[in-house]
């Protein structure tokens, strides 16, 4: 299947499986479309640098996670998933649903994906110390509030291989906080050409 990114016009090829996979993996934090273009996203990461890694800025219970290692499978490539939440640690409000530790490992290894995706419990700016500076993936979609977001995006932004992608989730009008820091990141930032916005968006590190 080919999926059109825009305002970029780039083409990606997937497995005609992933549809499919998106269909069953779909939910309420991320439906089957967006799913499909997470799907584009890991596909065109550098993969060919050794070592490259998905960093996931909230992973709630893990399902995003598994469709990710399953898309990874597809596209014959094995590459660890970072997922850092807090989980039980968070405070749950309107816009930051709270994750659990215990749901995200049943998730996982109920697909047998407990030696490729890793849950690392922490809040984001307290981890960032000891991820390493080799992000394939950058998935945003942690704390939704306007200066965690910025936060999230300097603090890993600086990680990104060339080349890498930041896939950065709610970017509408229902978390304001989310639209505002992204437009100020990507508006500070002209190493970064952006390859696809509607309620997502993602954006490609060029140098």
């Amino acid at each position: 299947m080919d999926l059109h990114l825009t305002p970029s016009g780039l083409i990606v090829n997937l497995p005609d499986e992933i549809y499919n996979l998106a269909i069953k993996y779909g939910s309420g934090m991320m439906d089957s479309g967006e799913l499909v273009y997470l799907a584009g996203a890991l596909a065109i990461c550098p993969w060919e640098n050794r070592g490259s890694i998905v960093v996931e800025i909230g992973a709630y219970h893990g399902v995003s996670t598994v469709y990710m290692a399953k898309v990874l499978q597809l596209l014959k490539k094995q590459m660890t998933i970072l997922s850092i939440d807090p989980f039980e640690r968070s405070r749950r409000d309107k816009l930051n649903p709270r994750g659990s530790y215990s749901a995200y490992l049943k998730t996982v290894k109920k697909s047998h994906f407990e030696n490729t995706c890793l849950p690392l419990v922490a809040f984001s700016q307290d981890a960032a110390p000891v991820v390493a500076d080799r992000v394939g993936l950058l998935i945003v979609d942690g704390n939704h509030q306007y200066e965690f977001v910025k936060q999230d995006l300097l603090l890993y932004g600086l990680k990104l291989l060339l080349g890498g992608i930041i896939f950065i989730d709610d970017y509408s009008s229902a978390y304001d906080g989310v639209v505002r820091a992204t437009d100020e990141y990507l508006q500070q930032n002209n190493q970064l050409t952006i390859l696809h916005k509607t309620y997502y968006v993602i954006v490609k590190r060029e140098f």
